[in-house]
């Protein structure tokens, strides 16, 4: 309830740092799926050529760098057993449906003159990815040993055409996807994530379990919206009751045509 009446009369939600999400493979689950897939395709190889362009691949996996970034995770489908489970698991919880359109900062009557579109952000769906997903794997190794070329001209100048090669361009969109990549065991949860970059000027600390969790703010009001669009009252003993109190709430702060509506999850745990 604390979470639900700092999120409703703020117009903000956290993004936590994704090193610190309940996820122990976060960032690194993609990493590792490539790096045993160039290591099986390695021991077949044959080729000179090849076999030391996929030692290449394993030496910049290991040496490379992990992005910071900042993460809100949200469901496509807000009504969910194992979601309630996990985090509400005394029998009191909210889920909230957020509008797409204030996410991202686009204006309602799609006049982008006005927008204060974020550049640092992005919202996609997590790519669930299991070890023998080898076809998706293979193309980025490909791609990087040369086997595949993709079509970008030559700039002629050197250090553009450094930037554009099959190497960098394919380390460029594997980092991109660090963030969107998890293990295929998280599947049930249908997570969309809203990614922001890191900026150091604007992290926040709060108490987690065993450590302070460094988070990042995030306001979806917008000029034209409140941002939400539905709230779900979880199982609960009085879920009528609480539906009511929820709705004077959102009376009382201004928000308007928002659907309230109680879980339709016969799950009971008190």
């Amino acid at each position: 309830m604390e979470g639900l009446l700092g999120i409703l009369k703020s117009g903000q939600i956290w993004a936590s740092h994704i090193q610190y999400l309940n996820d122990a493979s976060e960032q690194e689950h993609l990493w590792c799926l490539l790096e045993t897939r160039t290591r099986a395709r390695l021991l077949n190889e044959q080729d000179p050529i090849v076999k030391q362009a996929c030692g290449s691949l394993l030496s910049n996996i290991s040496s490379r760098s992990s992005m910071d970034h900042y993460v809100t995770s949200f469901s496509s489908n807000g009504d969910l057993l194992s979601q309630w489970l996990s985090y509400c698991p005394s029998g009191v919880g909210f889920s909230i449906g957020f509008k797409r359109d204030p996410i991202l900062g686009l204006p309602k009557d799609r006049d982008f003159s006005k927008a204060k579109i974020r550049t640092d952000i992005s919202l996609s769906p997590v790519l669930y990815m299991q070890p023998d997903d080898s076809a998706f794997l293979d193309h980025f190794i490909d791609i990087f040993i040369g086997r595949q070329v993709p079509n970008v001209p030559k700039m002629g100048d050197p250090l553009l055409d450094a930037m554009f090669s099959p190497k960098v361009l394919t380390f460029g969109v594997l980092t991109s996807l660090e963030c969107r990549v998890k293990d295929a065991s998280f599947s049930a949860e249908r997570e969309y994530r809203l990614i922001m970059e890191s900026h150091k000027d604007d992290v926040r600390f709060r108490a987690g379990k065993s450590m302070l969790i460094p988070y990042r703010n995030y306001e979806f009001w917008t000029e034209d919206s409140k941002g939400i669009c539905k709230i779900i009252v979880g199982p609960c003993p009085n879920p009528k009751l609480s539906r009511d109190s929820l709705q004077k709430l959102i009376c009382t702060l201004g928000y308007s045509d928002v659907e309230i509506v109680t879980s339709a999850i016969p799950y009971r745990s008190w």
